[in-house]
């Protein structure tokens, strides 16, 4: 059994949504809705609420914008909990989580059909500006039905309640609606449990991203409070890989404030990065890419 927690402004989805999750799901649930119309409470303060009033073993966390396109989908949830160590599934995310503060899509679309890749996708996007801008994408590195991670989107993602008591989305330091998703996988990862993206259930989302100034707010804050866990994998880089993702990731990042008009300045990227943990990870990663090669 799963309980759903959503949040919105626009209440008049809710009876679209609840249709399509009682077509889909084939197991019995409870729909949360956080009412959010006045604006009054942050993702982290509402999910948090949604929390407090579930009252099955699983949580599944969704936007607003999301369809459902797999019959299904709450058998397929409730199987992967039962494997062992799994403490998070989602329809996206990425197997590396670079030390220096960006979005975590960093990696860039050069990666995104190499088995070599950092991202994880399963998913049908589609604009909410120009519903026929739609693409279904999906990414899955190792052709297996699941793929280990770092982090999972916000978009989708599950959690077994029992979690909970040892994790909380963190509404003391952050506000509005950006980085949940990423500071909610890490209290998952610091655990020690599996977070992984999922490939054999598929959603639509019906969205219009936005990186606006809470965006690079959140980022900061984020990245300050991980640091001392970053950067973070599940996959092996090469040191030429570690490179150009690193370098994507301070592209993305300088974008995002020249976009909302606002100074970028090194000095204060430089203090966010640990610089032990940004070069022990980078010489490990020189280390093993000389040492393939020397025994090839």
């Amino acid at each position: 059994m799963i309980s759903i927690v959503m949040v919105t402004k626009e209440l008049d989805r809710v009876d679209r949504i609840q249709k399509n999750i009682s077509q889909t799901i084939e197991i019995p649930y409870e729909f949360i809705i956080i009412d959010n119309s006045l604006n009054d409470k942050s993702i982290f303060q509402a999910y948090n609420l949604g929390v407090i009033r579930s009252r099955f073993p699983i949580i599944c966390f969704m936007h607003d914008d999301i369809v459902y396109h797999s019959k299904g989908w709450g058998k397929e949830v409730v199987r992967y909990f039962s494997q062992k160590n799994v403490g998070m599934i989602g329809v996206g995310g990425t197997r590396f989580l670079s030390s220096i503060p960006s979005s975590w899509w960093a990696g860039g679309h050069k990666y995104f059909s190499s088995k070599r890749g950092t991202i994880c996708h399963n998913c049908i996007d589609t604009n909410r500006n120009n519903t026929n801008e739609s693409k279904y994408t999906t990414i899955n590195p190792e052709g297996t039905s699941y793929t280990k991670v770092v982090l999972v989107d916000g978009l989708w993602f599950c959690i077994p309640k029992e979690l909970f008591g040892k994790i909380r989305f963190d509404e003391e330091r952050y506000g509005g609606f950006h980085f949940y998703d990423l500071d909610i996988s890490m209290q998952v990862k610091e655990l020690n449990y599996d977070i992984i993206c999922i490939h054999n259930i598929k959603v639509e989302h019906i969205s219009a991203s936005k990186h606006d100034k809470k965006w690079i707010e959140n980022c900061k804050i984020f990245y300050d409070k991980w640091k001392a866990s970053l950067p973070a994998s599940a996959m092996r880089l090469t040191f030429k890989q570690l490179l150009t993702l690193e370098y994507f990731a301070i592209k993305i990042y300088r974008d995002y404030h020249i976009s909302n008009k606002i100074a970028f300045s090194w000095r204060d990227l430089i203090k966010q990065i640990s610089w032990i943990n940004f070069l022990k990870f980078h010489f490990k990663s020189l280390i093993t890419t000389y040492s393939t090669l020397f025994y090839v």
